[in-house]
């Protein structure tokens, strides 16, 4: 696997080889493609359609409710826990996954530093 240009540590985004190409993978972060399971697919839907609100309200410093419009993730995120296997015995898939929980740690992330918080 390789890290991707543009980013790094541990918010780069990680592609799989392409088979037999040896180059990278040019697809992007949790690629419609190989989400394979309707609770994935889900999932990878309702982030796209609150990351931008959470975004927006970033921009204006309005920290709750970027933390309001991420909260609505509870349940798919949930779901997602329950049926599927993130370490998929498929690679691209596996990576897949780890791409899409990455994508929500960095939305947290953007919010606050959640790593300060005991417990």
């Amino acid at each position: 696997m390789k890290e991707t240009s543009g980013r790094s540590g541990r918010d780069a985004a990680w592609y799989p080889d392409d088979a037999g190409s040896g180059g990278e993978s040019t697809s992007p972060p949790d690629a419609a493609a190989l989400l394979a399971d309707p609770v994935e697919r889900d999932l990878h839907n309702r982030l796209n359609a609150v990351a931008v609100a959470a975004q927006q309200a970033l921009a204006k410093e309005a920290f709750a409710d970027a933390a309001a419009a991420l909260a609505v993730l509870r349940a798919p995120l949930d779901a997602f826990f329950e049926t599927v296997t993130v370490n998929a015995a498929d690679a691209r898939v596996r990576g897949n996954r780890l791409n899409l929980l990455s994508r929500i740690r960095a939305e947290l992330d953007a919010i606050a530093d959640f790593s300060q918080i005991e417990g």
